[in-house]
């Protein structure tokens, strides 16, 4: 177990075992029990008021189902079983609520029926991903191609900007307005490249989401040494366990990092190129079916990035 959860007036709500120094309340609620990422244990009332209670019994994590004694008789329901968003409907009571997909659940719902589709058509959840990452990217193609455009006039304007942080470097409003007048001058707004890059931010996330809670995953097999597609992968190699895919992932996150143009002073520059290295060390235990997408997302994008500079050359 991972968290004690409960559903109670329409709230979710979950607290990791290490949490319950404190005992935890739950007036009504619809069920309340434990859950991992990919399974539930819970009990239900069985139609009668009743109260929840989380805590702990002699330092052991406790969740307590207290409900109405009628006729000496006090009567609930359990579910005992995978977080499968169909096997959950069928079960009813809104235990379809412990699947947590986040803010944006109505990007991640989709997209894991979508998964699973794919999953229909190629046999395998690999490839499956492989092919549903490749149709986001594609969905997202003129986004990303007003924020690489918009990249290489700001980097454009590097130069002259470098002049004027050094013309007014003891001066921050002047250089403002110095800076505010060159974008107007060359037709360059530095905010307009955020905008497609927030609105993926609900695709990215929806499809992390998915992908992190996908019990359809559990124990999938891709190809060769990654057999199970929840868990992290590794590779012995000369006797030393090796995070191939995961290091793959943070190659080509620098190439890609490398294709863009390049923003902000020297120092801010050399922080955004130790970013590969850091999320590779952040995907070392992450599951290989999310290192799958990143990696897959990252030679997406440094395809379109080539073809990006070769045609603005």
């Amino acid at each position: 177990h991972e968290h004690a959860v409960g559903l109670a007036k329409g709230r979710l709500v979950q607290h990791a075992l290490t949490d319950l120094e404190k005992p935890v309340i739950l007036e009504d609620p619809a069920w309340a029990g434990f859950a991992t990422q990919y399974f539930l244990a819970v009990g239900m009332s069985d139609g009668a008021s009743a109260q929840a209670i989380f805590g702990r019994l002699d330092s052991l994590p406790l969740v307590r189902l207290v409900v109405p004694v009628t006729d000496k008789r006090a009567g609930f329901l359990l579910y005992a079983g995978p977080k499968d968003r169909e096997i959950l409907a069928r079960a009813g009571h809104d235990l379809g609520r412990a699947l947590d997909f986040g803010w944006f659940w109505f990007v991640a719902i989709p997209l894991l029926q979508a998964l699973k589709f794919l999953n229909g058509l190629t046999g395998n959840y690999g490839i499956a991903i492989i092919v549903l990452t490749a149709l986001v990217k594609l969905a997202t193609v003129p986004l990303t191609g007003v924020t690489f455009r918009n990249m290489r006039e700001m980097q454009k304007l590097q130069p002259q900007m470098a002049k004027l942080r050094e013309r007014f470097k003891d001066d921050a409003a002047a250089l403002q307005r110095e800076m505010m007048e060159l974008y107007r001058r060359h037709r360059v707004n530095p905010l307009s490249g955020c905008l497609p890059l927030v609105l993926q931010i609900p695709v990215f996330v929806g499809l992390y989401n998915a992908l992190s809670n996908a019990i359809e995953l559990r124990h999938a097999p891709f190809t060769m040494w990654i057999k199970d597609l929840s868990a992290p992968e590794w590779l012995l190699i000369g006797g030393i366990w090796v995070p191939v895919l995961t290091i793959l992932m943070g190659l080509s996150m620098f190439v890609q990092q490398w294709l863009t143009p390049q923003q902000g002073d020297p120092a801010q520059q050399r922080v955004m190129m130790v970013m590969p290295l850091l999320f590779t060390v952040m995907f070392i235990n992450f599951p290989a079916g999310l290192v799958l997408y990143w990696h897959v997302n990252n030679i997406l994008t440094i395809g379109q990035q080539y073809i990006m500079l070769r045609s603005a050359t």
